[in-house]
């Protein structure tokens, strides 16, 4: 495990001294087959394992009721199903609230480690592939846009927004948690994850100016513990991985625990936030629910050092 996170740590290093990829050439640098990009379609219990397609036509009636609301995960780099720590926090935390289509984004390996720059040129091909398979749920299945939901950590949170510029119709909301910042900084919007690709984008930020991006890039942007690394509970470090991970963890939960423990307040900054300046200002759960747009802004909350990561 050490000697892993030394190489991940040395990748994100070599990718930050990396020119920027070229945005005019999104061929992907791994060739694309059939099996690149999978969908796992897990029943609503979160219960067993999950049935992979690349094809609507594979879906059964088991898979998916175009009656229930639908919710999509999407990993980042280095990541892989069944080996993910994310997908299976996420799928227990959403087949806790019931009545739901579970989808995650399998992309592991155009996602795989060292290959940063690989990874990072991937998400294009790759929000492309899950706009189509989504386009044809419309069409096929009279699947409804309006009732999906898209959460994307890392990479993948970028995954969604280059999704959302080919889909028929915008999903109701995106999460982005910690959207990778590395090789994105000055990325245009239409490669990153933005307030334009949904109705509601939200965005938990917990590695800011590292892995992750510090500036907002949504409607609403929460930053636990200001948003920065290292995050309560992750000392030492030193790849940023335990901080960024943090924002995957504090989203189940949160979304596990019907926002309990993660009430976060609207200021300006963490140091006005601090010093008790915004006391007065609005609340906002973190797996909140609320489309109210005069709830809109940049929102701060303290969490535990460790599970429950929720404060009373």
């Amino acid at each position: 495990m050490i000697s892993f996170l030394v190489v991940l740590s040395a990748t994100f290093a070599v990718a930050c001294f990396q020119d920027k990829f070229v945005y005019s050439d999104q061929e992907s640098p791994v060739k694309l087959t059939s099996q690149s990009v999978k969908f796992l379609f897990f029943n609503s219990s979160g219960v067993g394992e999950p049935h992979a397609v690349t094809d609507v036509k594979y879906l059964t009636n088991e898979d998916y009721d175009n009656r229930k609301k639908t919710v999509v995960f999407i990993h980042g780099f280095a990541d892989y199903y069944p080996g993910s720590f994310m997908i299976p926090l996420l799928v227990q935390a959403y087949s806790s609230l019931g009545n739901r289509n579970i989808v995650a984004v399998e992309w592991g390996d155009l996602a795989a480690a060292p290959f940063y720059l690989s990874a990072a040129k991937n998400t294009f091909p790759v929000g492309k592939i899950l706009a189509k398979f989504f386009n044809s749920m419309v069409k096929r299945k009279h699947h409804s846009m309006k009732m999906t939901e898209i959460i994307g950590f890392s990479l993948g949170a970028h995954v969604a927004g280059i999704a959302s510029s080919f889909l028929v119709s915008k999903p109701k909301r995106i999460v982005g948690l910690d959207p990778a910042e590395v090789l994105f900084a000055e990325s245009p919007l239409e490669y990153i994850l933005d307030k334009e690709d949904a109705p509601l984008v939200e965005i938990i930020h917990t590695s800011g100016g590292f892995l992750g991006f510090k500036r907002p890039l949504g409607h609403r942007d929460f930053y636990p513990n200001g948003g920065l690394f290292p995050q309560p509970g992750c000392p030492g470090d030193i790849s940023g991985l335990c901080s960024h991970r943090r924002a995957y963890q504090y989203f189940a939960e949160a979304v596990k625990n019907r926002g309990w423990g993660f009430k976060a307040t609207k200021c300006d900054s963490m140091k006005n936030y601090t010093s008790g300046k915004c006391s007065g200002c609005p609340k906002l759960l973190m797996s909140n629910s609320n489309y109210n747009p005069a709830l809109n802004g940049t929102f701060f909350l303290f969490t535990n050092s460790q599970p429950p990561f929720g404060r009373k």
